[in-house]
């Protein structure tokens, strides 16, 4: 809010309090992969964690409506996690599969008609190995 990312977008009522509901003020956000700052590795940390805890309001509001199928070709709700051990050709596949993913969806953006849906992903190294601890750039 302070460095103007997102915006107050409306207010919802949760037990007897009031909330603000923010929404970012465009579609994408572009960071500078070339920063390694320890004010970029907060702002980079910090922005992980709103986008989680937005998918986990978004995720919770679903379950709440009941209006989900959670199997089949129309499915609307999914969680998953899986951790997997990559070699260097197995994380440029994952890469590019993720890659391709938001290449349709922004290709996707199809009338006011549509249902809106919203997909959230995450790609984290875990600890362990040679590189642990630190942040590796990829090419740009």
């Amino acid at each position: 809010l302070d460095v103007g990312l997102v915006v107050q977008d409306s207010t919802r009522k949760v037990s007897r309090r009031t909330e603000a509901v923010y929404r970012l003020v465009a579609p994408r956000i572009v960071i500078d992969r070339k920063q390694r700052s320890p004010a970029y590795r907060e702002a980079l940390s910090r922005s992980g964690d709103a986008f989680l805890r937005l998918a986990a309001r978004d995720h919770r509001a679903a379950v709440e409506r009941g209006d989900v199928a959670l199997d089949g070709p129309r499915r609307s709700l999914m969680v998953r996690r899986r951790n997997v051990r990559l070699d260097r050709h197995g994380l440029a596949r994952l890469n590019q599969l993720l890659d391709d993913l938001y290449e349709f969806l922004e290709a996707s953006q199809s009338s006011d008609e549509c249902e809106t849906y919203a997909v959230t992903t995450v790609l984290t190294r875990l600890g362990g190995g040679e590189r642990s601890g630190g942040i590796e750039r990829g090419p740009s």
